[in-house]
């Protein structure tokens, strides 16, 4: 038995390999797939997207640096998906891994994993300071809406990437809390951990551009592939 994590932004959460920065990447995440299923019988492959957590570079890091140097921040808001805490996914894991020790008959397969609801990334970042700004002071005052066309990136990225969860709910009783309740608590438990300083110049997230407010003058920061 293996339990497989894999990234996957696809229309609706359902196509493979939509959000990968080269056809190569793509070619491995679709390998990675075949291998399980075809080799073993009994396996559960969890799919997930818009993953962020305490370690990593992830879009509430990046977003809590940011408003800590910048006034105003230009945020996509045509995407749209379901922010995921990594602890709520592991957790996810932890439970399905404990059932199958114990029952018999294991619906085997490829499930979907994410936070209840859905946002943009714009009303992600409006949210990660609404609630972040408890327990922090942020230079922030305001997010601008922008669209994907007015921010290109090299790799083409889906505008629905929101997962239906309900087979694992179904099959192993577990049910998503909203992504507004996991963000709260993730950035409640980790306030200490999470300093504004987390950001560096030079690794920013792909749907994130500042305006250069000294200069008035536009500045988008380089991409990264931060979320699976």
């Amino acid at each position: 038995m293996k339990i497989a994590v894999i990234g996957s932004n696809g229309q609706l959460g359902w196509e493979l390999c939509k959000r990968v920065k080269s056809k190569a990447q793509g070619e491995i995440r679709v390998r990675t797939l075949l291998r399980v299923t075809f080799r073993l019988k009994e396996h559960i492959i969890i799919r997930t997207a818009w993953l962020y957590g305490i370690h990593g570079n992830n879009f509430v890091k990046t977003m809590l640096g940011l408003g800590k140097e910048k006034e105003t921040l230009r945020v996509v808001a045509d995407q749209y998906g379901c922010p995921t805490c990594a602890a709520d996914l592991a957790e996810a894991i932890l439970t399905i891994a404990e059932q199958i020790k114990k029952r018999h008959n294991i619906p085997w397969g490829t499930y979907h994993y994410c936070s209840k609801g859905k946002t943009t990334w714009h009303g992600f970042a409006e949210k990660i300071f609404e609630l972040a700004g408890q327990y922090d002071s942020f230079l922030i005052k305001k997010v601008i809406p922008v669209t994907t066309a007015e921010y290109p990136t090299p790799a083409r990225r889906p505008l629905n990437s929101v997962m239906d969860c309900s087979m694992l709910t179904k099959n192993f009783g577990i049910s998503p809390a909203p992504w507004q309740e996991n963000l709260a608590t993730m950035l409640r438990q980790n306030s200490k951990l999470l300093p504004g300083g987390v950001y560096q110049e030079g690794s920013g997230f792909p749907y994130c551009g500042y305006l250069q407010n000294n200069h008035n003058k536009e500045s988008l920061t380089p991409e990264f592939d931060g979320v699976p």
